[in-house]
């Protein structure tokens, strides 16, 4: 997938990204086979967020703290739609 990215960046914006080393997280950020791996595949160093087990959850949590309550519907917030989503 990145060596996809890398030949369809035309403007260099995937190089610039990468001029600090991509930020792993997850599981697999805690395997140094997997970090060893990307790494030397990119070429560039690899860091490894503080917490990555509950990177993805603290990132959801700080989106779902900037959105408006359903409490403070009415008092002028913006409002968020809600889309249900149908299951089959």
């Amino acid at each position: 997938m990145v060596s996809s990215m890398r030949r369809e960046d035309r403007h260099g914006a995937l190089r610039g990204a990468l001029r600090r080393g991509p930020l792993l997280t997850g599981g697999g950020a805690l395997r140094n086979d997997v970090t060893g791996t990307i790494a030397a595949h990119l070429g560039v160093p690899v860091r490894v967020d503080s917490d990555p087990a509950t990177a993805v959850v603290r990132g959801a949590a700080l989106i779902l703290g900037s959105a408006p309550s359903p409490a403070s519907a009415g008092t002028g917030a913006a409002a968020v739609p809600v889309v249900p989503v149908r299951t089959r």
